[in-house]
């Protein structure tokens, strides 16, 4: 990547910075490379402490994606059908790696590779219990539910 190519991710990247405070995440992933340190770097200095580096994954895009697959595969994975970039995001990913986008590729790979190393601090939640009821429907989970009621977390 050229150093002009740079300079209009790192204007948007710093622009966009606010975005971070006001969403409330927990944590910021960001590619430790050669741009990416620097970014990181830099969005601390502004007081950004969500901030992170990615994971350090081996093997390219393609194999980095193999690694995490199962985790999709297997229905860890929660999107909100209804959300106006569900479309894209699917497509960019079914048609990797035969299409011209892949950074959303990327960034599946990294949050879900970051969050199965970080899972022991993020438990679940009423939110996320209430959409495994639903895809569950009337399964072991509801049957379960129905006899304990609120978990108690």
């Amino acid at each position: 990547m050229s150093a002009s190519s740079k300079k209009p991710r790192r204007a948007w990247a710093k622009q966009n910075a606010g975005v971070i405070g006001s969403s409330f995440p927990t944590t910021v992933l960001i590619e430790d490379n050669a741009s990416g340190t620097s970014l990181i770097q830099e969005l601390r200095a502004d007081g950004h402490s969500v901030v992170q580096a990615a994971p350090a994954l081996d093997g390219d895009k393609t194999m980095r994606l193999r690694g995490q697959a199962a985790k999709i595969e297997g229905g860890f994975v929660l999107l909100p059908e209804d959300a106006p970039w569900f479309n894209t995001y699917i497509l960019e990913l079914i048609s990797f790696p035969n299409s011209k986008n892949d950074d959303q590729v990327d960034s599946t790979v990294f949050a879900l590779a970051w969050f199965g190393s970080n899972q022991s601090s993020y438990g679940w939640t009423d939110e996320s219990l209430d959409a495994l009821g639903r895809l569950a429907g009337d399964s072991l989970y509801g049957r379960v539910m129905r006899i304990i009621g609120k978990p108690p977390w």
